[in-house]
Order: structure tokens, then C-alpha cells, then sequence
């Protein structure tokens, strides 16, 4: 953030870090698996600086994830999916 604040240049970062992501980003662009292509472009309109705790960088978190087919994250552990059937 410091080198784009004191550049103003234009950066592309890619992380697989969704809250890096969502904290440094104007677009997150989402790519799909072989061939890698655009599968989705998210916008984040919250202002700078950001909190990363915000309501809104949340809820674009859940989306990401839902997009990517991932399950939520609490710290760093995996949230069991209970919907399964035997």
C-alpha cells in the first residue's frame, strides 16, 4: 500500500490471499482453473484506507469464497460442510 500511495502507478498484485485481496484491491479478478480465463470481476467501492474487520470487506469475502466454491474460514480452520447425506 505504502509503494501505491507514493507512486499512484498502477499495480497488479496476484495472491491467492482473498483478504489481501479485498484490503488492497480497486478489482479482484477471478480466474478459472486450465485454461485460466476471467470467470469474474469484482469491484470494491469501500473507501481508503480500509478496515479489514468491515461489514462491507466481509461480505465480499463471502462472495469470493462462494464463487471459488470454498467453504467459510474461521481462523484457520476449516467450517465442517454439515449438509451431507449417507
Amino acid at each position: 500500500m505504502h509503494l501505491w500511495l507514493h507512486s499512484r502507478k498502477t499495480v497488479i498484485l496476484v495472491t491467492h490471499d482473498v483478504e489481501e485481496a479485498l484490503f488492497l484491491a480497486d478489482r479482484v479478478i477471478i480466474l478459472s482453473t486450465v485454461p485460466g480465463r476471467i470467470r469474474e470481476v469484482i469491484q470494491v467501492t469501500e473507501k481508503r484506507p480500509r478496515d479489514r474487520g468491515s461489514p462491507a470487506l466481509a461480505s465480499l469475502k463471502r462472495t469470493v469464497l462462494g464463487i471459488l466454491g470454498l467453504e467459510p474460514v474461521i481462523g484457520n480452520v476449516r467450517v465442517p460442510d454439515t449438509n451431507f447425506s449417507i
